[in-house]
């Protein structure tokens, strides 16, 4: 009885490492779609944050530099554009560094012929 179990144990590990490996991929491809979904929703909870933070940063100086020299809405006005500047670099720093391969460069770009001919 043992012996027969002996001989085909190492067949029958062999046959179920290839259901565990089939098993993997198959549960690799059902969740491949929830980790794009997934890094994208990161991403764009990466970019509202830094676009939010950089205005209310500045928001704050702003409020804080009026109310210590009593100029009420004029640093908060400045303060607000300049935090809402920082965002914007933020964010376009963000998406050339991820992904994309930046800006094409001139020599890449095809040839225009001007045309005088007005």
């Amino acid at each position: 009885m043992g012996g027969d179990n002996n001989k085909s144990s190492p067949e029958r590990l062999e046959k179920l490492g290839d259901r565990l490996k089939k098993a993997q991929v198959s549960v690799d491809a059902r969740n491949r779609p929830r980790q794009r979904q997934s890094n994208a929703l990161g991403f764009a909870f990466r970019i509202t944050t830094e676009l939010v933070a950089a205005v209310a940063v500045g928001v704050a100086i702003g409020w804080g530099l009026d109310k210590w020299l009593d100029s009420k809405p004029w640093f908060l006005i400045v303060f607000f554009f300049l935090g809402v500047a920082a965002g914007v670099m933020n964010v376009y720093r963000i998406t050339q560094s991820t992904g994309g391969d930046g800006p094409v460069p001139k020599s890449k770009l095809p040839s225009v012929i001007e045309d005088d001919d007005d």
